[in-house]
C-alpha cells in the first residue's frame, strides 16, 4: 500500500506512506485476518519505520526508529487516522 501523508490543518501534502502486510491467520483474504504489517513514513527530515499486529479495521504499531531528523525515534502509532482515497490522488492519510 502506497499513500501520500497530509497534514488537514493546513491542507498540505507532508509526505508519504508505505505498507506491508503478512497474513498471520483467519479469514479468506489477508484484509479479512490478523496480519504483520511493517509501515514507512517517508518525510521530509528523515523516514520513521513501525511494525506490528492488526485485524481489519483496528491496529497498533511500535515505531521502531528512524533516519534523519527521526534517528532513534521510538514510541507507537495507530490506525486512528482516516485514510481516503481519491480518484486523482490516490490513497491519502491525515497526520
Amino acid at each position: 500500500m502506497r499513500g501520500e501523508l497530509i497534514d488537514e490543518q493546513q491542507a498540505v501534502r507532508v509526505g508519504e506512506f508505505y505498507a506491508a502486510g503478512f497474513a498471520l491467520g483467519g479469514g479468506s483474504h489477508p484484509a479479512h485476518g490478523e496480519r504483520l504489517e511493517l509501515h514507512t513514513f517517508k518525510l521530509r527530515d528523515g523516514t520513521i519505520i513501525g511494525s506490528g499486529t492488526a485485524g481489519q479495521l483496528e491496529g497498533v504499531f511500535a515505531i521502531l526508529g528512524g533516519t534523519g531528523r527521526y534517528a532513534g525515534a521510538r514510541g507507537r502509532t495507530s490506525r486512528a487516522s482516516v485514510i481516503r482515497t481519491s480518484a486523482e490522488t490516490g490513497p491519502r492519510s491525515s497526520c
